[in-house]
């Protein structure tokens, strides 16, 4: 009778890391992406700095171009310029949810945020970043005002 409640035990034991292991949610914050964009066109002045960029559209709540980024804890870390460019990972938002950014086409992100470490110290709004994508890999140049 022993070794049968310890088999039973055993079988109940797997089954249940085996549920928790389909049914967990694997999000970590929303910092997979599958999109690129990489801004170039930044003079001197903005080496050494971070930025992130953002636009809204009537397709999407908003894409969010950052280092990583999560919707849920509304956080975000900056990417740093270095050689007058920098490459940032690309979200879109749709109903509060975030998603991979997989589109192809124009888009201007209509704000431009700059910042002195990659958590977003001092922040400023600065130009803009019209960008080509195809299948959510973007190139894009900063137009400062």
């Amino acid at each position: 009778m022993k070794n049968k409640l310890k088999l039973f035990g055993i079988i109940t034991l797997v089954v249940i890391i085996g549920f928790l292991m389909v049914t967990c949610d694997n999000d970590n914050g929303g910092n997979d992406s599958t999109g690129k964009l990489t801004i170039t066109g930044f003079s001197d002045e903005f080496n050494g700095k971070y930025v992130i960029a953002q636009l809204w559209s009537t397709d999407v709540d908003e894409i969010y171009a950052a280092e990583t980024a999560s919707i849920a804890s509304d956080k975000a870390t900056f990417g740093l310029i270095s050689n007058n460019k920098v490459t940032l990972n690309v979200w879109e938002i749709i109903n509060m949810k975030q998603g991979n950014f997989n589109k192809s086409g124009d888009f201007t992100f209509i704000r431009v945020t700059f910042a002195t470490n990659a958590s977003g110290a001092n922040p400023e709004d600065l130009g803009s970043v019209t960008a080509t994508f195809e299948n959510g890999i973007g190139n894009g140049i900063f137009l400062n005002p």
